[in-house]
């Protein structure tokens, strides 16, 4: 892996990032991101990914994409769950 000495460094490996999330998703797909930072765990947030991602399964929405995010900052309102259509 390269390492990032440079903005111009940061920036392509952005857009790389961004690219390779939208290819993941696709067209007319959900996907459904649960913040998962230490206040979110200590809150319940594993609890949520893994009944988000069991309901996913049981009902075979392969149009709905799970995933994860660190800590949004929103310690308060944890757990946090994105919902992108």
């Amino acid at each position: 892996m390269n390492t990032i000495q440079s903005l111009e460094d940061l920036n392509r490996f952005r857009e790389t990032a961004l690219e390779a999330r939208h290819n993941r998703a696709g067209v007319g797909h959900v996907q459904v991101n649960v913040s998962l930072g230490s206040c979110g765990i200590a809150v319940g947030a594993l609890d949520t990914l893994q009944a988000i991602q069991q309901q996913v399964t049981e009902s075979r929405l392969s149009d709905v994409i799970v995933g994860q995010t660190g800590c949004t900052g929103l310690c308060s309102a944890e757990p946090i769950v994105e919902v992108i259509t």
